[in-house]
């Protein structure tokens, strides 16, 4: 009996911290937040009304099974270049990110570069991590598709 009530003490405590982790956004606050289109950017602070939706239907975005790894240069940079409408949430002092999935390391940056349509639709499911010096060769893949974010996006000009 006493064996069945540690069990199910631990399966309890589990299942606490799985959903503590889930119900925890997975990026903060930026303080501002750009958007790109074709051509022109836009900047959005916090003050206005679309910011909020926008953070929150990115943060929706992240999963549990979402994995920091490594990409190569020249991938990186042709994500960057291809992407014709893209987010980038910039931060004033610098933030940590550790996967929900694997979180032994975290990455320390204070730029994020999110593609949101592009010539190749698999781009949309990655996020980049970076600094004002750049973005890194680590990115979180397998991101939740950015349908609500593009319908978003699109009163934005």
């Amino acid at each position: 009996m006493r064996k069945i009530k540690f069990v199910w003490i631990v399966f309890c405590l589990f299942i606490i911290c799985l959903i503590s982790i889930s119900l925890y956004p997975a990026i903060p606050r930026p303080d501002e937040i750009v958007v790109h289109k074709m051509q022109k950017s836009i900047t959005i602070s916090k003050q206005d009304k679309r910011y909020n939706e926008i953070l929150t239907l990115t943060n929706k975005r992240f999963t549990i099974r979402n994995a920091q790894s490594d990409i190569s240069n020249s991938e990186k940079e042709s994500f960057i270049k291809n992407s014709s409408e893209s987010l980038e949430f910039i931060y004033n002092r610098p933030q940590s990110y550790r996967s929900k999935k694997g979180f032994i390391y975290s990455i320390t940056y204070d730029r994020l570069f999110f593609p949101i349509e592009s010539s190749d639709k698999i781009e949309s499911t990655y996020v980049f991590f970076g600094s004002s010096n750049g973005y890194y060769n680590i990115t979180v893949k397998d991101l939740l598709k950015a349908d609500k974010l593009v319908d978003t996006l699109k009163d934005i000009n």
